[in-house]
């Protein structure tokens, strides 16, 4: 007979403990989640410190080696120029239709033939005249051999030379996306055009195609000459003719008209007006308005400003070559010449004749912050980065070169730089006299002295 002490009661089923379950579940994903985190943490430490080691040694870099050589850095500075005018103005005496007699960018001799005045009702005929002295000018072109390789393989003039090199430039020019660059070359090519014109003449031969141009030119000229009420102008002055007409020029005397108590700020409003050009070739000009300009010679005429401060320091002077430069508005006229200086207030005006002429015409009054080249340093020129120590004050560095297959560090003394390159030189108590062709390292961060060098 069983004991009745190990006989299970009768009666209900024992009770689960749903309330523990629950509980130990939730005690199961709370410790999933912690274990999920702790892994989390622990890549991303791991990618952490697996990334910073890579970026520093990713990095690194091998040392580099290069060869002295000699090269040149502009000496320049920035400052505002003004465009001058030392045209004499030619003014219309009576009312008529503007004829010209003379080419622009011709010379003429004093009382030499510049143009016609011609009443307005002979508007017909001089129109006549200008179709017919365009195919003369074409056709004489053709003739000269101008810019024409199969006729003349080399350049038979200067004109000649320029005209070909403009038109070389009008090709480039072509697939340039800056506007800037396509309107200076066709600037430039209008411009050795209107000069090849002049010296066409000199390099003709016997052509009846050009003979029978020339005489038609001749007789339509004749009827308008003819006309009583024709009136003839002479160049008042010898030089170069221009019937284009530019305006605002400033006046050549500067300091006459009060600049010397604010050049600065006057220079700036300059800077501000555009230049307008207005051809007054086969235009109706009315009495007293000026019609054409005669320069005394081929180029530009500028001017700028230097404080008392800075006068010393550049040490610009009379006669002195200086060049011209700003990229963004094709401004490059080289050698120009120091013409004279003028005292103000409180510094000092430079005038600049500028002969070598590109085509270059001015579009504003004045610009800002033009590269005047004054002259270049030449020497050893290595690049800034080349230098383990710059010292723009003291104007000395340090350069990390290789003597007998080990680096070494020695003191150089800086004579020119610019943003990019540094003209050096050896110390005169340097035990090392640095030339051409040594051997330096142009990363000087990458290795220190006594590396043995392969």
């Amino acid at each position: 007979m069983a004991d009745p002490k190990k006989q299970k009661p009768a009666g209900r089923p024992p009770v689960a403990d749903e309330l523990g379950d629950r509980r130990a579940r939730g005690r199961r994903r709370n410790r999933l989640k912690l274990l999920a985190l702790a892994v989390l943490v622990f890549v991303t430490l791991i990618v952490a410190v697996w990334t910073i080691v890579f970026i520093l040694t990713a990095e690194e870099e091998e040392m580099r080696l290069s060869f002295l050589t000699t090269g040149s850095i502009d000496i320049s500075f920035s400052q505002s120029v003004a465009f001058l005018d030392d045209s004499e103005a030619v003014t219309a005496p009576v009312s008529g239709i503007l004829v010209p007699l003379a080419a622009n960018g011709e010379r003429v001799a004093k009382d030499g033939d510049l143009a016609l005045l011609v009443p307005q009702d002979r508007a017909s005929d001089a129109q006549a005249y200008r179709s017919a002295l365009g195919r003369y000018q074409a056709r004489l072109l053709v003739v000269s051999g101008f810019a024409d390789e199969a006729v003349n393989p080399q350049p038979v003039s200067p004109a000649d030379s320029r005209l070909r090199e403009a038109i070389l430039e009008v090709i480039r020019s072509g697939g340039d996306a800056d506007v800037r660059s396509m309107a200076y070359a066709a600037e430039h090519f209008r411009n050795a055009l209107e000069r090849a014109r002049s010296e066409t003449g000199f390099f003709t031969y016997t052509d009846p195609e050009l003979k029978s141009l020339d005489q038609e030119c001749r007789d339509l000229l004749a009827i308008l000459e003819g006309d009583p009420r024709t009136v003839r102008l002479n160049a008042p002055a010898a030089g170069e003719v221009s019937f284009v007409i530019r305006s605002p020029f400033v006046s050549l005397d500067l300091p006459k008209q009060h600049w010397d108590r604010n050049p600065q700020g006057n220079m700036d409003e300059l800077i501000t007006i555009p230049v307008t050009s207005l051809d007054m070739a086969y235009r109706l000009v009315e009495a007293g308005e000026t019609l054409a300009a005669i320069r005394r010679f081929s180029g530009q005429t500028a001017a700028f400003w230097l404080p008392e401060e800075l006068i010393g320091e550049l040490g610009i002077s009379q006669g002195q070559r200086l060049d011209l430069l700003k990229e963004d508005q094709d401004l490059n006229l080289l050698d120009c010449s120091v013409t004279r200086t003028v005292k103000t207030l409180d510094g000092r005006w430079y005038y600049l004749s500028c002969e070598g002429y590109p085509g270059y015409d001015a579009r504003f009054a004045a610009l800002s912050q033009v590269s005047v080249i004054t002259g270049s340093v030449k020497g050893l020129r290595v690049p800034l980065t080349g230098l383990a120590e710059f010292d723009r004050e003291g104007e000395s560095g340090k350069l990390r070169i290789v003597v007998g297959g080990v680096t070494k560090t020695v003191p150089v003394d800086i004579l020119a730089w610019d943003d990019r390159y540094a003209i050096i030189a050896s110390p005169e108590d340097s035990g090392k006299i640095l030339k051409e062709a040594d051997l330096y390292v142009v990363n000087p961060w990458t290795v220190e002295d006594g590396v043995l060098v392969d």
